[in-house]
């Protein structure tokens, strides 16, 4: 549920709240127009505030608030319908600017100097440049702030800053572009509800009568300009669309020739000869559906937009230029686009195509010429001569190339690079058991073509091999460098009789798909992946006595794994004692310590200790402390968990980092300059662990407890909860006036449940957000519980202070 809060025009002090109203429409714009319209009922608390230019502040999608004032409300039989727009129009009536020039002037210079004398101040600026502002006649706050991002090239966005019910601060930021590219893309039949395409016809002409400035003397030059493939287009019975165009003086009427003011004149008459498209698009708002937060669309925003249900079917590419909804029912946005470029169905099948193409051409010309000869030579060589394969060309074939052979048992494998030039009529494989061997017709024993042979051999041999090529005349190639294969043994005196003897096994062995029982391997080198799913057991011991050793575990399944040490280490590179525990270390790069998502990474009983480069992903729980060490001391991680349960969790989509510059009490102390502990920062919609804590966006100073689902509170639980409340944090200070007693009194209590409780589960007493005194009151919807408490203290007070009156009486 959506509210909205009524401030005083004046003093900026929370006069009501409201969740009743409806028909409400936000609408907001690249251009900076923005309005926000609603209907108030009559009966409302909120309705005799609703005039007198007061200021309305709204809830944003981000969690962020922005202000309008109203301009006009009147009373209707349906309620009280109020108009109001966004508080930075005001700056249209701040203090004028004289005219003058800024020369070599900052964005930061310039925005200061312009929000001087208003309520505004210099937010975000990304232009490090300077450059020369003329004002050239008197000019408002708002045209400045125009003038000077149009020369800048910048937009300007403008925010409203709050604390508990306190505005806090108004800003005005420059920014390369609102807005930014999400993935988002609206499409028929998920999200997409309505889109028009709009010609705009009534301002084309074909021709333009381009009227100068007025010169010193009174005069104006005029010059006509037309464009005979527009007149064809449009004209009707052979006549020019006819127009004016006023030549704006761009430098000085002196400066201004007739050539100047026909370019200017053409230059017009081209943005005036076609029609203007327009986009509109109707979205349902699926980005608060779980799961589907990545679907956002914010003003300035790049997204595509695929309309298959149109005829002929379009593809854009556009830009959010308007964007207009109800913050109350968040069902449906309206939005148009804008510096858009339109597909077509054939456009996208015309890209699809040449494509296609391009990846079936796999040859370049050059590639070619290298195994055959230009189209000229071969019809030269085909010139009357019938090709057979006895006046094929007789030239010397090349020697196979990357000769190599590996061992297995009884085969060993050769292969070489097969190519399929013309000149190979076959590969000849030769082999002896003696080194240097001559090849000979006794010891040919493969001819074929292809790239491989398996030479069959029985257990524990060592053959020797030469190579060679020959053409369909004969002709060889010379024979290529001699390699050695040898066939493998296996050694096993604990394998059972009869099953694979010792005369079978050779030393340094490849054993495939093996069972092996009750053996013990010892010099062991395994290459390649150690598939976990086949050890089976409850323990893996590796490294037991030995200093150092390595293993590397990949698991798909659902259960627990563990990787456990009980040796004593001496310590590692940092100079710091290790008695005992697990020490994983990568001397050559990051350590990554990742599970499946729904499982997780634990670490029990004793600390864990990350270094430099170290990574967790998953579910990371700790049941004992976390130290970070390390170059910027910077923890990355989705969640953390202490003793079980869940005690910070972030966001999902997009990631929250944590600046641990302050880890425990004592470091702190010891090596740190400041008491601050962590900054945690960008923690916004989380989706993870049974019990949360969500830091809203970025710059909020709200953080709330929630449920897994995000969709209701959770409950924070602690053996005490302070404020500050030094003096010395605080300024304004004066006593509280008001009768305490007066407030409890107007205020109901309420029995209620929330939403998201079950219906057997006891009703809970407090109170109801709309109708709590205003010092109590916080933007976010919510009741702040110190001040609820310090307003009970004084009506003790109050109550104590009638008590003693009545004693007196007595």
């Amino acid at each position: 549920m959506s509210i909205i809060h009524i401030l005083d025009g004046q003093t900026d002090v929370i006069l009501a709240t409201s969740s009743k109203f409806y028909n409400d429409v936000h609408r907001e714009t690249l251009k900076n127009e923005e309005i926000f319209d609603f209907i108030e009922p009559i009966t409302s608390k909120a309705s005799p505030y609703l005039n007198k230019r007061n200021r309305v502040i709204i809830p944003t999608d981000d969690g962020f608030f922005k202000e309008f004032i109203i301009e006009k409300a009147y009373q209707s039989k349906g309620g009280i319908e109020v108009y109001s727009s966004a508080s930075y129009f005001e700056l249209m009536k701040a203090k004028p600017i004289a005219p003058m020039t800024l020369s070599s002037y900052s964005v930061e210079m310039l925005l200061d100097f312009i929000l001087n004398d208003s309520d505004w101040i210099p937010g975000i600026k990304v232009y490090d440049g300077i450059k020369t502002i003329v004002f050239d006649e008197y000019t408002d706050p708002y045209s400045a702030l125009k003038k000077v991002a149009d020369e800048f090239g910048l937009e300007l966005r403008f925010r409203i800053e709050t604390n508990k019910n306190r505005i806090t601060g108004r800003y005005v930021d420059l920014l390369e572009r609102v807005g930014e590219w999400r993935g988002k893309e609206i499409t028929s039949g998920k999200d997409l509800l309505n889109a028009k395409r709009i010609e705009f016809t009534q301002n084309i002409v074909t021709a333009l009568v381009g009227v100068g400035p007025q010169k010193e003397n009174g005069k104006r030059d005029v010059v006509t300009v037309a464009n005979e493939s527009a007149r064809q287009a449009w004209g009707r019975n052979g006549q020019h669309l006819w127009g004016i165009y006023q030549v704006p003086d761009d430098g000085g009427n002196e400066d201004m020739t007739i050539q100047r003011i026909t370019q200017l004149t053409s230059d017009e008459l081209q943005k005036r000869i076609s029609t203007v498209i327009s986009w509109e698009v109707e979205s349902a708002d699926i980005e608060h559906i779980f799961g589907r937060e990545h679907e956002k669309v914010r003003l300035g925003d790049q997204v595509r937009v695929k309309l298959t249900d149109f005829n002929p079917q379009f593809f854009l590419d556009a830009r959010i230029i308007s964007r207009e909804g109800s913050i109350r029912t968040k069902a449906q946005k309206k939005y148009v686009l804008g510096e858009f470029i339109e597909y077509t169905a054939e456009d996208i099948k015309s890209v699809k195509r040449m494509l296609q193409k391009q990846i079936e051409k796999k040859l370049s010309e050059t590639q070619v010429l290298e195994i055959t000869y230009p189209k000229g030579d071969i019809d030269e060589k085909l010139k009357d001569v019938p090709i057979t394969d006895d006046n094929f060309p007789d030239e010397t074939p090349p020697t196979p190339e990357n000769f190599e052979g590996s061992g297995l048992f009884k085969i060993i494998q050769l292969k070489w690079d097969y190519s399929p030039s013309s000149l190979i009529a076959s590969y000849e494989v030769y082999a002896s058991k003696t080194d240097g061997f001559t090849p000979g017709p006794d010891n040919l024993v493969w001819k074929g073509k292809s790239g491989g042979y398996n030479h069959q051999a029985n257990t524990n041999e060592t053959w020797y091999f030469r190579i060679r090529t020959v053409n369909y005349a004969g002709t060889p190639s010379p024979f290529s460098d001699q390699i050695m294969g040898q066939t493998v043994q296996i050694k096993a005196e604990d394998i059972l009789p009869r099953v694979i003897t010792n005369e079978l096994i050779a030393e340094n062995a490849f054993i495939d798909f093996a069972k092996i029982g009750n053996v013990e391997i010892t010099n062991a080198h395994i290459t390649g992946l150690l598939d976990g799913t086949k050890i089976s057991g409850n323990e893996f011991i590796v490294g037991n006595g030995v200093t150092q050793s390595q293993l590397v575990m990949h698991t798909t399944d659902s259960n627990y794994h563990y990787i456990e040490s009980t040796s004593s280490g001496t310590g590692d590179e940092t100079g710091s004692s290790i008695t005992g525990g697990l020490r994983i270390r990568v001397p050559n790069g990051p350590l990554s310590l990742s599970s499946n998502p729904g499982t997780g990474v634990y670490i029990t009983d004793s600390p864990l200790v990350l270094r430099q480069g170290v990574r967790v992903d998953g579910t990371a729980q700790f049941n004992s402390d976390v130290f970070i060490t390390g170059a910027g001391d910077t923890l990355y991680a989705n969640d953390i968990w202490k003793n079980g349960s869940a005690v910070l969790s972030a966001a999902e989509a997009q990631g929250w980092f944590a600046d641990i510059d302050h880890t425990h009490y004592e470091y702190a102390a010891a090596y740190h300059t400041h008491s601050q502990y962590a900054e945690w920062y960008n923690t916004y919609n989380i989706r993870r662990g049974s019990a949360t804590l969500k830091f809203l966006a970025s710059g909020s100073p709200t953080i709330q407890a929630r449920n897994y689902w995000d969709d209701a509170y959770g409950t924070f639980e602690g053996l005490a909860y302070s404020n500050v409340s030094r003096r010395e944090e605080k300024k304004d200070i004066e006593i509280y006036e008001k009768s305490a007693l007066d407030l409890i009194e107007d205020t109901p209590v309420y029995s209620y449940r929330y939403n998201s409780d079950l219906s057997m589960e006891p009703k809970r007493v407090g109170l109801i957000y709309d109708e709590a005194p205003m010092e109590i009151m916080q933007f976010t919807g919510g009741i702040d519980v110190y001040g609820m408490a310090s307003l009970m203290w004084k009506a003790i007070q109050e109550l104590n202070h009638e008590i003693n009156l009545l004693k007196g009486a007595v």
